[in-house]
């Protein structure tokens, strides 16, 4: 087993830092101020900030990243991760950011609804409105959109194969393609799911999954609703789903579950490109100054927004 990079071993240890002191005191409040955190060993080095306009999209807050070269007519939609529980538009400023900046596009990135408070299917009802939304409005206002595609990670990748799934089941226009961000496509309980070999994940394990679920759907903790576990839904419905590009670190927890969804998907004729990136941890695309691969991941993402099919 080759060894990680040094600022990779710095990535890991933050990230297992912030998840052991977090779970010493697991109070919503106590995880929420260590997630904060999650994405920022030290200050930026590169590139200057790219600013945000304010944008109530049909009720939901949030902002745009627009840069000065968008193309305000090609849109993307972001949906932050955090166990649908935690973080918000601001601790995925930098990724959204530079999402935008490589992408030439505008990125509309939402504050959906959080569990336990607001616990499932409010968050997904917020994505769903706001993805409704932006096809008919832009950064400038209403505009029509000629290509959507929505991007989350982790738990916010989950929210965006759920809200595909949602407009596929409900007659409404679905995304152009999708990107997930390790996402978590099967969340349902062990021992459903067995914890999968050789993994060396400094963020999650059954434990987080379990008490995450838990709290984003406290009656019905199984996870059986495809909307939940999108791994789940129905041959009829995947078939139907946009391109999609889904990457995960070769040895983090959700890999398997990925590599499952990217079949499931395959199995339907749907094109689909699994990612697997050798040593990253979990969503590793935060650490833009550590990590040089968080850059390729993001221009390997702008480069699937812009492939033919």
């Amino acid at each position: 087993m080759s060894p990680v990079s040094p600022h990779n071993a710095a990535v890991r240890h933050h990230m297992k830092t912030l998840v052991s002191e977090a779970f010493e005191d697991p109070t919503i409040a106590q995880i929420r101020r260590g997630a904060e955190n999650f994405g920022r060993i030290a200050q930026p080095k590169h590139g200057a900030p790219l600013g945000s306009i304010p944008v109530s999209a049909d009720g939901v807050t949030g902002e745009w990243f627009m840069p000065a070269d968008a193309d305000t007519t090609k849109r993307i939609l972001y949906f932050h991760g955090g166990g649908w529980f935690l973080n918000s538009v601001d601790t995925h400023r930098r990724l959204i950011a530079e999402i935008a900046r490589v992408a030439r596009r505008p990125v509309l990135a939402i504050d959906y609804r959080l569990a336990p408070e607001h616990a499932f299917p409010k968050g997904l009802e917020d994505c769903a409105t706001a993805l409704a939304w932006l096809f008919d409005n832009g950064p400038n206002g209403p505009e029509a959109a000629r290509d959507v595609a929505v991007v989350g990670d982790s738990s916010g990748g989950n929210l965006t194969a759920a809200v595909t799934l949602h407009a596929l089941t409900n007659g409404r226009r679905a995304p152009d393609r999708i990107a997930l961000i390790c996402p978590v496509t099967d969340p349902r309980q062990p021992p459903r799911r067995p914890e999968p070999k050789g993994l060396d994940d400094p963020a999650m394990a059954n434990e987080v999954v379990v008490f995450t679920l838990t709290h984003y759907t406290p009656n019905d903790p199984s996870g059986d609703n495809p909307l939940i576990a999108p791994l789940s839904a129905a041959p009829d419905l995947l078939r139907r789903f946009p391109p999609t590009l889904i990457q995960v670190g070769s040895d983090e927890f959700l890999r398997d579950q990925c590599v499952e969804f990217a079949a499931a998907l395959w199995n339907e004729d749907v094109p689909v490109h699994l990612s697997v990136w050798p040593k990253m941890p979990h969503v590793w695309h935060h650490f833009i100054d550590e990590l040089p691969r968080a850059r390729q991941a993001i221009r390997e993402i702008v480069e699937f927004l812009d492939t033919s099919v």
